[in-house]
């Protein structure tokens, strides 16, 4: 994820100085922005330990609630640990196949979240977009760019087509797509 001096260092080569705010400031909104891309992707952005229960299970397949995994810890049938032989995990559908057919009560412990490539590669360079969009458009109390401007009989239209705003919510839906047409696929 994007830290404070990467921060700094990347808005100032596009002109805005963020002198303004403190080190703690930049955390938040960082932490604000990932949280926010969170919701809107419908995905974990940050890591989160997860526990899944399933009571009664029948089947050699389990689509685990949460998805991208990030890391997986174990599987439990019944009480105990099965052999991580056993079973094999398709970490980017959340899918976790198993080599026979298992019967009983499952508990799976893994934790949901982008890869480390992905994050760095996507998903940090989309936080320091919606921190720049926020950052220069908040500050004079404007929600974003004027995209057309009438006055008496005139009206004169601008083109935001491939503006920061754009590419921010392309990027999303983006993202967006490719996770849920993974899942789609599956079922």
């Amino acid at each position: 994820m994007i830290d404070v001096p990467k921060l700094r260092t990347l808005l100032k080569f596009e002109g805005i100085n963020l002198d303004a705010f403190t080190d703690d400031e930049l955390t938040i909104l960082i932490e604000s922005k990932a949280n926010e891309l969170s919701g809107l992707l419908g995905l974990d952005v940050n890591p989160v330990h997860r526990k899944q229960h399933i009571t009664r299970f029948k089947g050699d397949i389990i689509r685990l609630d949460f998805y991208p995994v990030y890391d997986f810890n174990n599987i439990q049938v019944n009480g105990e640990c099965l052999n991580p032989n056993k079973y094999r995990v398709d970490y980017s559908l959340g899918l976790v196949y198993f080599e026979e057919f298992i019967t009983g009560d499952v508990d799976v412990k893994y934790i949901s979240g982008l890869d480390d490539d992905f994050l760095n590669n996507t998903i940090s360079p989309l936080i320091k977009d919606m921190i720049t969009y926020t950052v220069t458009y908040n500050k004079w109390g404007m929600g974003g760019p004027v995209s057309s401007i009438k006055e008496g009989d005139v009206s004169v239209n601008y083109d935001t087509s491939n503006g920061l705003g754009t590419r921010i919510n392309n990027t999303i839906a983006d993202i967006k797509s490719r996770y849920a047409s993974a899942r789609i696929r599956w079922l």
